[in-house]
């Protein structure tokens, strides 16, 4: 499991104003800014998954999140 070095997972939130995230590799951290809702993306290879995050605080870190699947 895992990427291999010639696939790069590629990361985007919705809104940077409600929730921003700092992509490393395989997995991206995200923190909370304010209230809202964000879609967070992930492809890879023609493949994408979305998850939807809800923050009901700011400066809040979701701690851990996985996907599998997608499209």
């Amino acid at each position: 499991n895992g990427t291999t070095k010639s696939e790069v997972v590629e990361w985007s939130t919705s809104d940077e104003t409600v929730a921003t995230q700092t992509p490393n590799g395989e997995w991206t951290k995200v923190t909370g800014v304010k209230a809202g809702t964000v879609i967070i993306k992930a492809s890879i290879n023609g493949k994408v998954a979305e998850f939807t995050v809800t923050v009901t605080t700011g400066n809040q870190t979701v701690q851990s999140l996985e996907i599998t699947g997608g499209n």
